[in-house]
């Protein structure tokens, strides 16, 4: 597989510009040594691999990323390359997530503003519930009242924080 092999597949077959051609490229080729081969084997025999990462396989990515091989190899990279990444995604997969939430909730968990992220991390690593309230929403009563997972508790209590008066309306209204 050459550059050049891969960015006149990319525009045929996948009608990649030229922009997105060229940050492929520079992904593709930043893949780890276990990535790459098997990019390299579904690039010359078309094979999805059957390897899962995270209990997640690449036909269940390839629902999610408009069926297209490349957008699931480099989603699969984006996870793999941070291990604090991919253990969000493993917990995300062992609590029942679907798939097409994974991204978002990766960013979202990413994103957790500065007093929740220690909270949410000692819940990753030792499954330790916060003993916290936002605007007299606590952790637990988001689980308890409002049948949240714990992940969606968090992001509540972030929302809390985000947009106070949007979050405490649409739970004052039941909806979440």
């Amino acid at each position: 597989m050459t550059d050049d092999n891969l960015s006149e597949r990319l525009r045929k077959e996948f009608n990649f510009s030229e922009d997105e051609i060229i940050i492929t490229l520079k992904k593709v080729t930043s893949f780890s040594t276990e990535l790459f081969a098997l990019f390299e084997k579904w690039f010359d025999i078309g094979a999805i691999p059957e390897k899962k990462f995270f209990g997640v396989g690449f036909n269940d990515i390839l629902s999610i990323k408009d069926n297209n091989p490349v957008k699931a190899f480099i989603f699969f990279d984006w996870i793999l390359r941070d291990p604090e990444r991919t253990a969000n995604a493993n917990k995300l997969f062992t609590l029942g997530y679907p798939v097409y939430m994974l991204e978002n909730s990766l960013i979202k968990i990413e994103n957790l503003q500065p007093k929740l992220k220690p909270l949410y991390n000692e819940w990753l690593r030792n499954n330790k519930e916060p003993e916290i309230s936002i605007r007299n929403y606590s952790y637990h009563d988001l689980i308890s009242r409002f049948k949240m997972k714990p992940i969606g508790a968090f992001f509540t209590l972030d929302w809390l924080i985000r947009e106070p008066e949007k979050a405490m309306a649409a739970l004052e209204r039941g909806i979440m």
